[in-house]
C-alpha cells in the first residue's frame, strides 16, 4: 500500500553521476511528494522483492528486478526499460523543458538551476559586478536536461509534451497502468530542493527551477495513476486545525527600532492574534524589548551575516545570550559587512551548528520543505527545514518605496495552494502597508505561526510522518507529539477516509 520511489544502490548512482557528470536528484524524489502532502511514501532499491500491492516510481535510467504492476517510468528510460515497453526513445538535451499537458494545459519551463553571485562590499565603494557561479564540484553546474520523446502507437495516450525544436512532441504517456516520462521530471524538481554552493553572496537567479504549476502536475500524475488502478493514496493536511494557510510576518532587524514603535506592533500582533519571527543583526535587540518579543509569544531568530561556521556559532551564542532564549533558525543579512546567502554552504554550517531552518531564495515555491543535499558524495534529504519563500514588503526606506500590491496579490492567490506566505518587512519602514495587508488577510482560515512553528510542523507532518497497513488496519506514525491536532486522508477507489492525530499523541489507527 506504499508509493516506492525505487532507485539503483549507491554503488550504480555513484558510476552513473561520475558518467554524466550531474548528481542523481532522482534519488530524492520522495522529498517532492512529501512536499506536495503524499506521505504514504517510501524510498527503496531498485533490486528489492515487490510486495505486489505498491506502485513504483522509478527514477530515471533505473532497472527494476521484476515489472511493476503499477509504475511511473521516469525519463530519460534505460534502454532495458524502453525494451520491455516496446517503445523507442529520440534523445534530445535542452537547457529548458516547456511543458503542457495532453489536453493542451501549459504548465510551464522545467529546467537545472544556475546562480549570479556578487561580493558585498564590507565598506563604501560601487559593488562589483554580478558573476555566474562556478561550484568546485561541476556536477553542481549541470544545465542540459537530458530527455526523450516518443513517438507510441495507438496503444498509449499521451499525458504530456514539451516544445523541442519548435515543435510539441510526446514526453509522456500512458498504456494501462504503465505511465513512461521522457523527462527527468523528479530530478529537476528534487535538485530545485537543493541549493549549489555558492563563492560570494547570492545576488539573483540566472536559471530558475520548474515552476511550481510543473511540480503539482507531477504530484497529479502518480495520485492518478495511482488510484486508477486501486492504490491507496494517503494525504497529509498541510497546516493545522483545518488552516488554508499559513501566514508568517518575518522583521529584519537590520537597525534598532524604538520602544514605543515595537510595542505598538506588538499591541497590534495581540488583538490580530499574529505571531512573528523578529531576526536580529549583530544582537541589535535591548534585553527589554527582547523580553516584551518573547512575552508576547513571538520568535527571535538570527539575521546573519556570517561568512564560515565559526562566525555563525559565534552570532547565535551572542544573541542567546543577549535574548536569553533558544535560536532555532536564521535567515541572512544581505547588507554591507555581510557574506550574503551562499546556499549549500550555510546549510552545511547550519547542520553542525544544529538549527532546526534556514532559507530558501530563488524559487517560486511558497511550500516549506526539507532540504536536499549532497552527502558522502550522494544526493540526501536532510532534516533542515526551509520555509515557502517570502515576499518583501520593503523596497527601500522611502514612504513609497514598497511593493503592497505585488504582496497583496500573492496573499489573495496563496489559499488555492494552501501555501505558507511569510512577508519580510524591517519593523522600522512601511508599517502601515504591513497592518492593510494583515487587515486584508483576515482571520478566517489562516495559522498564524512563526518560521520555528511552521519548520517544526513540517518536519513533524509531512515531512517525517509514516503510514503503513496491516491486517486491514492503516497506522499512522509520527516521531514527536504535536501542539495541535494532525490530520490526514486516505484515498482510494471507492472514496477517501480521514485520520486525526490527536495533540499529544505520537500515533493512531483505522481499520
Amino acid at each position: 500500500m506504499q508509493i516506492r520511489v525505487l532507485v539503483p544502490p549507491a554503488e550504480a548512482i555513484r558510476a552513473l553521476q561520475q558518467a554524466e557528470m550531474r548528481f542523481f536528484w532522482s534519488a530524492c524524489a520522495e522529498s517532492v511528494l512529501r512536499r506536495q502532502g503524499i506521505v504514504n511514501v517510501v524510498t527503496d532499491r531498485a533490486d528489492a522483492p515487490d510486495p505486489g500491492t505498491s506502485m513504483a516510481l522509478v527514477a530515471r535510467q533505473t532497472v527494476p528486478a521484476s515489472a511493476p504492476a503499477v509504475a511511473l517510468y521516469e525519463g530519460p528510460l534505460a534502454p532495458a526499460v524502453l525494451e520491455a515497453l516496446g517503445l523507442r526513445g529520440t534523445p534530445w538535451r535542452i537547457d529548458a523543458v516547456e511543458l503542457r499537458t495532453g489536453d493542451g494545459t501549459h504548465l510551464g519551463e522545467a529546467r537545472y538551476a544556475s546562480v549570479l553571485t556578487r561580493r558585498i562590499p564590507a565598506g563604501g565603494g560601487p559593488a562589483p559586478a554580478p558573476e555566474l557561479n562556478r561550484p568546485d564540484d561541476a556536477r553542481w553546474s549541470a544545465s542540459a536536461v537530458a530527455i526523450q520523446s516518443f513517438d507510441p502507437d495507438a496503444a498509449w495516450s499521451v499525458l504530456l509534451e514539451a516544445r523541442i525544436e519548435g515543435e510539441w512532441r510526446a514526453v509522456g504517456i500512458q498504456r494501462g497502468s504503465v505511465v513512461a516520462l521522457g523527462i527527468p521530471l523528479f530530478d529537476l524538481l528534487a535538485a530545485g530542493c537543493a541549493f549549489e554552493p555558492l563563492a560570494a553572496g547570492y545576488y539573483q537567479m540566472a536559471a530558475t527551477p520548474p515552476a511550481t504549476a510543473v511540480e503539482r502536475h507531477a504530484a497529479d500524475l502518480v495520485r492518478q495513476l495511482a488510484l486508477a488502478h486501486g492504490r491507496t493514496v494517503v494525504e497529509a493536511a498541510p497546516w493545522p486545525d483545518g488552516a488554508d494557510i499559513a501566514l508568517t510576518v518575518r522583521h529584519d532587524c537590520d537597525r534598532r527600532v524604538g520602544l514605543l514603535r515595537l510595542w505598538r506592533l506588538l499591541r497590534f500582533y495581540r488583538h490580530r492574534g499574529v505571531r512573528a519571527s523578529f531576526g536580529i543583526l549583530r544582537g541589535r535587540v535591548p534585553r527589554l524589548q527582547a523580553w516584551l518579543i518573547l512575552r508576547e509569544g513571538h520568535e527571535i531568530n538570527l539575521h546573519s551575516e556570517a561568512a564560515s561556521a565559526a562566525a555563525l556559532g559565534r552570532e547565535r551564542e551572542h544573541l542567546e545570550r543577549r535574548a536569553g532564549t533558544r535560536v532555532t533558525g536564521f535567515h541572512s543579512h544581505g547588507g554591507r559587512g555581510s557574506a550574503g546567502f551562499l546556499g549549500d554552504r550555510l546549510y552545511e554550517w547550519a547542520e553542525q551548528a544544529g538549527f532546526r531552518y534556514a532559507e530558501m531564495l530563488g524559487r517560486a515555491s511558497r511550500q516549506p520543505h526539507a532540504v536536499n543535499r549532497v552527502v558522502d558524495g550522494l544526493p540526501e534529504t536532510r532534516a533542515l527545514v526551509v520555509p515557502g519563500v517570502h515576499y518583501s514588503l520593503d523596497a527601500g526606506t522611502r514612504a513609497a518605496e514598497h511593493h503592497f500590491d505585488a504582496v497583496a496579490a500573492g496573499l489573495d492567490g496563496a489559499r488555492a495552494d494552501r501555501e505558507h506566505v511569510v512577508i519580510m518587512n524591517h519593523p522600522d519602514v512601511h508599517l502601515r502597508e504591513l497592518r492593510k495587508l494583515i487587515l486584508r488577510a483576515g482571520s478566517n482560515g489562516i495559522w498564524h505561526a512563526t518560521l520555528s512553528d511552521v519548520a517544526a510542523w513540517y518536519a513533524g507532518t509531512r515531512g517525517a510522518a509514516r503510514v503503513s497497513h496491516n491486517g486491514g488496519h492503516w497506522r499512522l506514525d509520527i516521531p514527536q507529539p504535536l501542539p495541535h491536532d494532525f490530520s490526514i486522508v486516505l484515498r482510494e477507489p471507492g472514496g477517501q477516509r480521514a485520520l486525526t492525530l490527536v495533540r499529544g499523541q505520537t500515533s493512531v489507527q483505522l481499520s
